[in-house]
């Protein structure tokens, strides 16, 4: 019985995902799709880009809303006045290419976003095809949640 070589690269590809555990970038590699095969593209951004991230990092853990922040989730970014809905996200080990729906103060229209993790989590590189250059975030430390009586 010969095997399909995509099905075993999938299986490959999870087990690596599931033993390199929760939150760690797996690189998996582009397969391209004969005929008979179909590629649902990703929307999701995995757990290590999600996050609160800001330029300042004087920021971080205060009530402050400022336009130098980013809520990331796994399907959006979320800035103080704007939302940037994920449409497809191609993975490239701690990159990620992404094509968004901006909401903008009553307006949408389509985009791109390029998000680079660095190798130890902390900072995320942002180049967003609407802003001239990259912009670099720090990740927001978790605030912790007061214990209720």
């Amino acid at each position: 019985m010969k095997k399909n070589p995509t099905v075993l690269l999938g299986r490959l590809c999870l087990l690596i995902a599931l033993q390199a555990g929760e939150g760690a970038i797996v690189a998996a590699p582009v397969l391209h799709p004969t005929h008979s095969q179909q590629v649902q593209p990703s929307a999701i951004l995995p757990p290590a880009f999600r996050g609160h991230w800001s330029e300042d990092m004087s920021e971080c853990g205060t009530d402050a809303v400022e336009d130098d922040q980013v809520w990331i989730t796994g399907s959006a970014l979320n800035y103080y006045e704007t939302a940037e809905h994920l449409t497809h996200v191609v993975l490239q080990g701690r990159r990620a290419v992404a094509d968004v729906r901006v909401e903008d103060e009553g307006r949408a229209f389509a985009s791109k976003v390029v998000l680079t993790l660095s190798p130890d989590g902390k900072s995320l590189t942002l180049r967003d095809e609407r802003r001239p250059g990259d912009t670099r975030f720090h990740r927001c430390p978790i605030k912790p949640v007061a214990a209720s009586r």
